[in-house]
């Protein structure tokens, strides 16, 4: 698609261009396939705290953590006790992980000289998946912790010898606008276009383009999109800032849900992360692009119908209908997490949802016997969870 000039003025499309300047160093070392050292950015949230525990899992790797805290003792605390509220955390974990105090909006992720340079030189692949969740906050409050640290991550990937970036990136990046209704979107389809109101997910786009033009300069890479996150199958643990779940709650709170036919993809974030370092670590992975999508096939009505069976009482209505009732509903709730769908939902219903093709991720999990389960086990999890802890 043509993008035209107005639209090259905005600031994304023009963070989204890699300067020219960011190369490898002269000499770098080559590649080391089986990592020795591994750094992964944003383990105090629930994705990256499972790419952190199956980075442990699946290779022998020490694995560094850039985290915010007054030292290394409070860096390694934080990261225990998030993964302690996310319930899977093992005391193993201590030996294996190095954490690292820095700060994502500075040169250098805010890491000392010293620290960069061991960084440099120990590092043999980064798993970039930190970056501030936030729905309502513009694309230019985000691109400090969002996109920066993007182009720092690079940088560290050229310099001394060369490392594979695995970057965590989202489905949105196809900028859904274009697309019509259930049209089929390759993989490898080019990132020409983006107009999504939401400044995260611009910021998503952004990295994702950065990543792959990193990728033509010599550095190994691999992106994974991602599609709504569910919680974990084993501890039911669902993140209460997620975009679906809040979705979920509010059709709960109201009894209400509207009427959508349209594509809805989710998968467990235990699955997404065992997936994602599985497929990372194997060599065929370097310069592929992944949609993440479960093969089953599932509609956002499949989703409220699956609750209704497991006693909730969810009357699906008409789009609009429902809409009204929803903005209705928000002018007596007291319920602050629910305001992100009010800037979602205040000119209409944005469910128009294309098909992704997956087919580079399939194959590459062939044989591994990583498999996504069906959303009626996720709700069964899902139900006891939310029951258990109250939160509707």
């Amino acid at each position: 698609m043509e993008i035209n000039r107005k639209e090259l003025k905005e600031p994304w499309y023009q963070d989204a261009i890699l300067d020219e300047k960011i190369s490898p160093d002269d000499g770098i070392g080559t590649y080391q396939k089986q990592p020795e050292y591994i750094l992964v950015t944003g383990t105090t949230g629930l994705v990256g705290s499972h790419l952190l525990s199956e980075t442990i899992k699946q290779s022998d790797a020490k694995i560094f953590t850039l985290v915010r805290a007054e030292n290394k003792e409070e860096g390694l605390k934080r990261i225990q006790q998030k993964l302690e509220e996310f319930l899977i955390w093992d005391n193993g974990y201590k030996n294996r992980i190095i954490p690292l105090t820095g700060d994502f909006q500075k040169d250098r992720l805010g890491l000392s000289e010293d620290e960069w340079e061991l960084l440099a030189e120990q590092v043999d692949c980064i798993y970039h998946n930190g970056a501030l969740i936030n729905f309502l906050l513009p694309y230019q409050q985000l691109t400090p912790s969002n996109v920066k640290p993007t182009i720092e991550l690079i940088k560290l990937a050229m310099t001394k010898k060369i490392k594979k970036i695995n970057y965590i990136s989202n489905v949105n990046v196809f900028n859904i606008a274009d697309f019509k209704s259930k049209e089929i979107i390759s993989e490898d389809h080019p990132l020409e276009n983006m107009t999504s109101p939401l400044g995260y997910i611009k910021t998503k786009w952004v990295s994702d383009k950065l990543v792959q033009q990193a990728g033509k300069r010599g550095v190994p890479m691999s992106i994974y999109r991602l599609p709504y996150i569910g919680g974990d199958m084993h501890t039911g643990f669902i993140n209460q800032k997620d975009f679906v779940w809040l979705i979920i709650k509010v059709c709960m709170k109201m009894n209400l849900a509207p009427d959508i036919t349209e594509p809805f993809f989710i998968a467990p974030v235990d699955y997404i992360s065992k997936a994602v370092v599985y497929i990372s670590l194997k060599p065929e992975s370097d310069g592929k692009l992944f949609s993440m999508m479960s093969p089953e096939n599932l509609t956002w009505n499949d989703i409220f119908n699956t609750f209704n069976s497991l006693n909730y009482n969810i009357e699906i209505i008409d789009g609009e209908r429902w809409r009204q009732a929803f903005l209705k509903f928000m002018e007596s709730n007291s319920d602050r997490s629910l305001l992100p769908l009010q800037i979602v939902f205040r000119w209409g219903l944005p469910f128009k949802t294309p098909f992704f093709d997956n087919t580079h991720f399939t194959e590459s999990l062939n044989g591994s016997g990583i498999e996504c389960p069906l959303f009626s086990d996720m709700a069964r999890i899902y139900d006891k969870y939310i029951r258990e802890n109250e939160l509707i």
